[in-house]
């Protein structure tokens, strides 16, 4: 009875071994840096309905995490953390936001380049009145074959303010 208990507790563990060794070859992460954003827009439903220029600035984080699949497909995460103050130009009223935001993408096996876009759709809340901001975060990366790297490029544009 305990040889077999043994062989069975044997054979599950490297059944777990195998299955693991299989799913995952690689992780990687890499910071892509903090770009800082600065947008003013004319925002109509801030100061009280009258409207307002409202000047938005801080940080946000890009980053990337990634797994290749022993079949050579990978699983990408891309995250943009905001911190991001804005003050009404004629009120001086403040306003803040702080947000992740992910995206996730597959790459089949054998796939050298590819893109894709995340948007940023966050509120900005403050002194009774809230906004949004919207961006799009365009990524697009190149799979080195040879070397196994994975390069990835990181564009910011189409950002505006607008009533929620």
């Amino acid at each position: 009875m305990r040889c077999k208990f043994a062989v069975s507790l044997a054979f599950a563990v490297l059944a777990m071994q195998l299955a693991v060794a299989q799913g995952v070859a690689t992780h990687g992460s890499q910071p892509l840096g903090t770009v800082f954003i600065g947008e003013s827009d004319f925002v109509p439903c801030a100061n009280n309905g009258k409207g307002e220029v409202i000047d938005l600035y801080g940080p946000e984080v890009i980053r990337w995490t990634y797994v290749t699949q022993s079949d050579g497909s990978v699983i990408g995460h891309v995250y943009a953390r905001v911190d991001f103050k804005a003050v009404g130009e004629t009120t001086g009223l403040t306003y803040q936001s702080k947000a992740i935001v992910v995206r996730t993408f597959k790459v089949p096996a054998g796939t050298l380049t590819q893109s894709g876009v995340l948007v940023d759709n966050i509120i900005v809340a403050g002194n009774r009145t809230s906004f949004h901001y919207h961006e799009n975060v365009t990524y697009s990366y190149t799979w080195d074959p040879a070397t196994g790297q994975i390069i990835l490029a990181v564009y910011h544009g189409n950002i505006f303010l607008a009533c929620k």
